[in-house]
C-alpha cells in the first residue's frame, strides 16, 4: 500500500519542530552531528520550496534582511530614538520623490512599449489583408487540378480583399502608422480605393500593383517610392509629390493633378487618359509610352523630359501654355501643321484645336 505524499509546507513544519526540539536543552545527549544534519535538511527542503517562485523568493530575502538590520540596530531604538526618526523622515521624502520619478519611467516604457505593439499589429493587419501569391494558387500535381483551384482562389480572395471591411481596415492602419511617422511601408497589392488618405507620407513606401480608385490623396509625399501598376483612376492627386519615384504602367486615368510634381519620375508606360494636369512639372521625367489622350494639360513643364514626342502630346485634348525643348516644340509646331493641312477645318475648329506653346 502506497503511503500518501506529505506536502512540502507540511514536511518543512515539521522539520522545523524537530529541530527546534533537538536544540532543547533537555536533549543535549543528541550529537552535533545529527543537529547539523537536520538542518541541512531543512535548508534543502525550503530551497526547493521557494525556487522558481519570484514571489516566495523576493519574501525571503526580505524577512531575513530585515532581520538582519533589526538585529544589528537594537540598540539603536532605546538610546538614539529621536535622531533615527528625523533619519526616517528624510528618507520618506526621498522616497516618496523616487516614487514619482518610477512612475513617470513607468508611464513613459508603457506609452513606448504600447506605440511599438500598436505599429507591429497595424504593419500585420496590412499584410494579412493584402492579396498574396498563396491565397490565389493552390497546391496540386495536376496540371487540370491546378488551374481550377487557381481559379478557384483567386475569385475568392479578389471578394475577400475587394470586400468594405478590408479596405476600411487597410486604411485605419495606415492612417495609425502616419500618425506615428512611420515611413518606408511595404503596401504592395492591398486596396485604397475611395479612401481619404490626404497629406500622407508615403516616401520610400513600396505600393506595387495596389489599387487607390477614387481616393483623396491630395498632398501626399510619394518621393522615392514604388508606384509601378498601381491603379489611381478617379483619385485626387492635387499636389501630390513624385519626385524620384517609379510608376512605370501605372494608371493615371481621370485624375486630378493640380501642381504635381514627377520630376526625375520613371512614368514608363503610365496613362493620363481624360485626365487634368495644371501647373505640374514632368522636368527630367521618363515618359515614354505615356499616353495622355484626352487629357487637358494647361501650364506643365516638360523640359527636359526623357522619351517624351509630339504623337503622345498630340492626342490630349488640350494643351496650352506649356514649356518644351526646343526640338520638341518644333516638332510638335510640325505636326500642328501637318494636321492642318491634311484636315482643314472651319475656324471655329481650328481655334479649339490649336496648340499654344511656350518655351521656358
Amino acid at each position: 500500500m502506497d503511503t500518501p505524499k506529505i506536502k512540502k509546507p507540511a514536511v518543512i513544519r515539521n522539520s522545523f519542530i524537530r529541530l527546534a526540539i533537538l536544540c532543547y536543552p533537555n536533549f543535549k545527549i543528541m550529537s552535533m552531528k545529527k543537529t547539523f544534519t537536520q538542518t541541512f535538511d531543512v535548508i534543502k527542503l525550503y530551497r526547493d520550496f521557494i525556487s522558481g517562485d519570484p514571489t516566495r523568493i523576493t519574501v525571503t530575502i526580505t524577512v531575513l534582511l530585515s532581520f538582519v538590520v533589526l538585529y544589528i540596530s537594537r540598540g539603536v531604538y532605546a538610546s538614539q530614538w529621536e535622531e533615527l526618526f528625523m533619519q526616517l523622515i528624510a528618507e520618506a521624502h526621498g522616497m516618496i520623490l523616487d516614487i514619482v520619478v518610477i512612475c513617470i519611467l513607468f508611464v513613459w516604457i508603457n506609452k513606448v512599449a504600447d506605440k511599438k505593439r500598436t505599429i507591429a499589429q497595424c504593419l500585420e493587419d496590412i499584410h494579412d489583408l493584402r492579396l498574396k501569391d498563396s491565397d490565389i494558387i493552390g497546391f496540386s500535381r495536376s496540371p487540370e487540378d491546378q488551374e481550377e483551384k487557381s481559379v478557384f482562389y483567386r475569385t475568392r480572395a479578389a471578394s475577400w480583399v475587394n470586400s468594405e471591411y478590408v479596405r476600411l481596415k487597410v486604411i485605419k492602419a495606415i492612417k495609425v502608422l502616419a500618425r506615428y511617422k512611420v515611413v518606408g511601408l511595404d503596401l504592395h497589392n492591398v486596396n485604397v480605393s475611395g479612401g481619404k488618405l490626404v497629406n500622407m507620407n508615403f516616401r520610400r513606401s513600396i505600393l506595387t500593383s495596389s489599387l487607390a480608385m477614387d481616393c483623396d490623396l491630395s498632398g501626399s509625399n510619394f518621393s522615392m517610392g514604388e508606384c509601378n501598376d498601381v491603379v489611381f483612376s478617379g483619385s485626387n492627386l492635387d499636389k501630390c509629390d513624385f519626385d524620384c519615384a517609379r510608376a512605370i504602367g501605372a494608371a493615371f486615368d481621370s485624375c486630378s493633378l493640380l501642381e504635381a510634381n514627377f520630376t526625375n519620375t520613371s512614368l514608363i508606360g503610365a496613362s493620363f487618359k481624360k485626365s487634368y494636369i495644371t501647373h505640374a512639372k514632368f522636368c527630367r521625367a521618363v515618359c515614354t509610352g505615356a499616353d495622355f489622350e484626352d487629357a487637358v494639360v494647361v501650364n506643365v513643364d516638360f523640359r527636359d523630359a526623357d522619351g517624351l514626342t509630339a504623337h503622345q502630346l498630340s492626342k490630349a485634348s488640350i494643351l496650352s501654355n506649356c514649356k518644351f525643348n526646343p526640338s520638341l516644340e518644333k516638332s510638335l509646331r510640325l505636326a500642328k501643321d501637318i494636321k492642318r493641312s491634311a484636315a482643314p477645318a472651319s475656324g471655329a475648329q481650328i481655334q479649339q484645336s490649336e496648340l499654344k506653346l511656350s518655351v521656358g
